[in-house]
């Protein structure tokens, strides 16, 4: 599962694998967060996340990599969101400031 801004804040599954359910404007925002940055409709979610609780790593990169610089930014701003950690394999359109065999870690630019 790909995350934004930190590993824990929009972990949206506990540890067993099983969706969190948030209630009145945390329910809000998470339905926000997942149209804005993951390119999910809750109601209409993609086939291959149904059943699993989780946003498809497949889907969100075809989603991340199609967004342009000025969509991260807006990223940024609405979320105060600084940087993106993807697998090493992902190629989204934004510069690249730290890396490994694993991982690419990308900058938002102000």
């Amino acid at each position: 599962m790909e995350t934004v801004q930190s590993i824990k804040q929009y972990d949206y599954t506990n540890n067993a694998g099983e969706y969190v359910l948030a209630t009145g404007q945390a329910a809000a925002n998470r339905l926000r967060i997942l149209h804005d940055v993951y390119g999910i409709d809750f109601f209409h979610p993609p086939p291959e996340a149904h059943g699993t609780g989780m946003i498809p790593s497949g889907f969100s990169r075809n989603v991340w990599e199609r967004y342009s610089t000025e969509r991260w930014q807006e990223i940024r701003r609405a979320y105060n969101v600084t940087q993106v950690l993807t697998d090493n394999n992902w190629t989204l359109r934004l510069p690249i400031v730290a890396q490994n065999s694993s991982y690419l870690l990308y900058e938002i630019p102000e």
